[in-house]
């Protein structure tokens, strides 16, 4: 659980979530892991084969939605910076 709760320290950065929640969310987490693996190879086992369902879905979640566009922003900025380094690299 201490991993998923790092995890939701970054994720949660500068938001009002409280250290009780998140190690409680993550407390959780940690028992429905454990329980789907035990259950299925995975824990997203036959939940649903849509994708960008999926994706929608997580990113209009307001709990979800916030952190999620934070990590894709880094990405995006991230390989951003990647691809203009490989592009000067050529020139």
């Amino acid at each position: 659980a201490k991993s998923f709760n790092n995890f939701l320290d970054f994720l949660f950065e500068g938001m009002n979530v409280s250290q009780k929640r998140k190690e409680k969310v993550a407390f959780k987490y940690e028992e429905y892991f454990y329980k789907k693996s035990a259950e299925s190879p995975h824990v997203t086992w036959g939940k649903s084969s849509n994708r960008l369902e999926q994706n929608n879905y997580l990113r209009n979640d307001p709990i979800y939605g916030p952190p999620l566009r934070k990590i894709e922003f880094l990405v995006d900025a991230a390989l951003d910076e990647t691809r203009e380094k490989s592009t000067n690299i050529g020139a």
